[in-house]
């Protein structure tokens, strides 16, 4: 039997609707209420035709299901990702379609456009593009090695001091030489913590060491094969 992975992101299954069929509003709450798993890709415009298919399926609790589609249309529409016409219709703006495209989630779009508000134009560095990938909906969802003892200890309450203070101390000090302690992101989610507040969760250590790898990979210090 084929494994999937369920996805309740109703906010970017409703833009990769719009993307690949004209559906008017109506239309739209009475086909998400009538599915359950869904899969587009007979539909689907991009190349691999698979987007919406196959291992990645979409599932919803129909419970008020009318309402919440009302309510993430309006995201959409706040945000400029989709407009509809005189007739009702829905269809994606050039940023919708790069979001569909791009196979990223729109909560990620909307995360890195918050972000670009307080960064320093032309003054982007490749430290804190990583860092903020690693916090993003999308970057939470790249699966990385870490061993299931670690992952028990942060279950039973248990945290490996050792673990968290070498990728700790790692990025406070790529942090500085970079030059990058005045930055925004860095000041509230690292510099500005205290020592003993350093990491509290598992998902905490996994986004500094997430940081780490992929630091390491784009500046070519380790191999793809080192890393896995």
């Amino acid at each position: 039997k084929q494994s999937i992975n369920i996805d309740n992101d109703l906010l970017t299954y409703l833009l990769r609707l719009a993307v690949n069929i004209n559906l008017s509003y109506e239309k739209l709450k009475s086909h998400v209420k009538k599915e359950e798993f869904v899969s587009l890709k007979s539909q689907s415009k991009f190349e691999d035709n698979n987007f919406l298919s196959g291992y990645w399926q979409f599932a919803f609790n129909k419970a008020n299901i009318r309402k919440r589609i009302e309510k993430v249309l309006n995201i959409l529409k706040g945000n400029r990702l989709i407009r509809m016409n005189r007739n009702g219709v829905l269809s994606p703006t050039n940023s919708g379609i790069l979001i569909a495209a791009k196979r990223i989630k729109v909560e990620t779009f909307l995360f890195f456009k918050s972000w670009l508000r307080y960064c320093e134009k032309g003054d982007i560095s490749i430290l804190e593009i990583l860092f903020l990938l690693a916090l993003s909906p999308d970057g939470k969802a790249l699966p990385i090695p870490f061993s299931q003892a670690i992952r028990d200890d942060y279950k039973n309450g248990i945290y490996r001091c050792g673990c968290k203070k070498s990728y700790w101390n790692k990025l406070w000090r790529l942090i500085f030489e970079q030059g990058d302690e005045d930055k925004k992101l860095f000041r509230d989610k690292i510099l500005m913590k205290k020592e003993k507040e350093e990491i509290t969760s598992l998902e905490d250590y996994i986004t500094l060491k997430k940081t780490h790898l992929l630091y390491d990979w784009i500046m070519g210090k380790k191999s793809v094969k080192t890393i896995e």
